[in-house]
C-alpha cells in the first residue's frame, strides 16, 4: 500500500494539529489492521522543529472499553522547546460511537401514498475536519446490509458516506480497505470452514445438533452478493463523481458533502489496487467470534425454544465442564441455556485456528484498497 499518497497538508504555523479517524471492522484490535503502520509512516516526516498535536479517534459501534482500544504509536520525542518536557504527550486517543452498519435494516420505509424519506450522512465527528481517515475490513460482514448501502448517500446507512463527509476539504484522505467476493470465498473455504465444519459435525453427533442449525451457524450469506474488485472499483469511481456533482447543487444530499464553508468539493479516487492478505489465526478467529456471536446466539436460542429438552441436556453437559466455564454461564444469565453451545462454537474455532494454520499452506484473502481525496474547488 502506498502510504505516502495519504500524507496530509499541515498548516505552516509552528504548532499544527493532525486529526486522524480509524474505523476498524468488525472491531478495533491490537493486531491485524494496517492503521498503526500508516500512522507511523505519517508521523515519520514530521519536522522535529515543530509541535504536531495528533488527535486519533477510533470509530466504534456497540459497547466498548476505552482501555482496550489500540493506542496510536507514539511519536519520537523531539528536543524540548517552549517549556515542553521531553516526554510531552502529543498523541491523544479517544473513541466516537458509530452505528453497526451490518445490523441496520436495508431499504427505506415506504407507506402507501408516502414519499420515500431521505436520510443524510451521519458523521461521527465534525464534518470537514479529519485529515486522515482509515476504514478497514478483511473478513466478510455478518450481513449484506453493510455493502448494499455503501454507495447510497440518501440511505443514512452508508459507511462510506459518513467517512467522506468527515474529511477535511484541504486534501483530506480516506484509505478504504474491503474484501472482495473472491476474498470472502477464500475466507469461507480456507479459514473458517477448516475450523468450523469439523466442530459442527462433532456437535451433531455428541450434542445432537440438527443439521439445519449447523448450516445456519456456518453460513455467511453476505459472501454470495459481495462485489468483485472490478465492480468495487467501478462503483467507487462512479460514487466519487456522483457526490462531486452533488456539491454544485443546492440539495439536501449535496449540501452535506460540501466543504467547510459550503463551497464545492472534488472527491477523487487517487489510488486503487487489489492485494492478497494472509490473516493470522488468532486475529481472524477473534474478529469472527466477536462479529458472529449475536447471530449464533439467536440461532441457538430459537433452536432451544423449539426443543426445550435440549436446555436441560446443555445444563447437564456444563456440569462436567471446568469451573471457569460454568462460572461464565452463571455470570451471563441473559444467554440462558444457549450459552454452553455458544461457548463450544466460539472457543472451538479459536482453539482450532492456530492448529489448522500450522498444518496448511497460508492462503491470501483478496482485498481492494482505495484512497479517496477530498479537495475544495475554487
Amino acid at each position: 500500500m502506498a502510504v505516502t499518497t495519504i500524507r496530509p497538508r499541515l498548516d505552516d504555523s509552528a504548532h499544527s494539529s493532525l486529526r486522524i479517524l480509524t474505523h476498524a471492522l468488525p472491531a478495533p484490535s491490537n493486531e491485524g489492521f494496517a492503521f498503526p503502520t500508516i500512522i507511523s509512516e505519517v508521523q515519520s516526516p514530521l519536522s522535529p522543529e515543530r509541535t504536531t498535536w495528533i488527535s486519533h479517534w477510533h470509530a466504534v459501534s456497540g459497547r466498548f472499553n476505552l482501555s482496550q482500544l489500540p493506542t496510536t504509536p507514539p511519536t519520537t520525542p523531539a528536543p524540548p522547546h517552549e517549556g515542553e518536557d521531553y516526554f510531552t504527550t502529543k498523541v491523544f486517543d479517544s473513541a466516537v460511537a458509530v452505528p453497526d452498519y451490518q445490523s441496520m435494516e436495508t431499504g427505506r420505509p415506504k407507506l402507501p401514498g408516502s414519499v420515500p424519506s431521505i436520510t443524510t450522512p451521519r458523521p461521527a465527528v465534525q464534518p470537514s475536519t479529519v485529515h486522515i481517515s482509515i476504514t478497514e475490513r478483511y473478513i466478510p460482514p455478518a450481513s449484506a446490509t453493510e455493502f448494499i448501502n455503501l454507495f447510497d448517500p440518501a440511505s443514512g446507512r452508508s459507511l462510506l458516506s459518513d467517512r467522506l463527509v468527515e474529511l477535511s476539504d484541504r486534501s483530506g484522505m480516506l484509505t478504504f480497505v474491503y474484501p472482495t467476493r473472491e476474498g470472502g470465498r477464500t475466507f469461507l473455504r480456507h479459514y473458517l470452514g477448516k475450523c468450523l465444519d469439523p466442530l459442527l459435525r462433532k456437535m451433531m453427533i455428541v450434542r445432537q445438533l440438527d443439521a439445519d442449525v449447523c448450516q445456519r451457524i456456518g453460513d455467511m450469506r453476505a459472501v454470495a452478493s459481495m462485489p468483485t474488485y472490478d465492480e468495487l472499483k467501478a462503483r467507487m469511481q462512479a460514487y466519487c463523481n456522483q457526490i462531486t456533482t452533488s456539491t454544485g447543487q443546492n440539495t439536501t444530499i449535496g449540501n452535506k458533502f460540501k466543504g467547510k464553508t459550503g463551497g464545492r468539493v472534488q472527491y477523487s479516487l487517487v489510488y486503487s489496487t487489489r492485494n492478497n492478505v494472509v490473516l493470522a489465526p488468532e486475529v481472524w478467529s477473534d474478529w469472527w467470534c466477536r462479529q458472529e456471536k449475536p447471530r449464533i446466539r439467536d440461532t441457538f436460542d430459537t433452536w432451544i425454544r423449539n426443543h426445550p429438552n435440549r436446555d436441560r441436556a446443555a445444563s447437564a453437559a456444563s456440569a462436567n465442564k471446568p469451573v471457569n466455564y460454568r462460572t461464565r454461564l452463571r455470570d451471563d444469565p441473559s444467554e440462558g441455556g444457549s450459552m454452553s453451545y455458544i461457548l463450544e462454537v466460539l472457543e472451538g474455532v479459536k482453539r482450532s485456528a492456530p492448529e489448522k494454520a500450522r498444518e496448511l499452506e497460508p492462503v491470501g484473502i483478496e482485498i481492494g484498497v482505495f484512497v479517496i481525496k477530498k479537495q475544495g474547488v475554487q
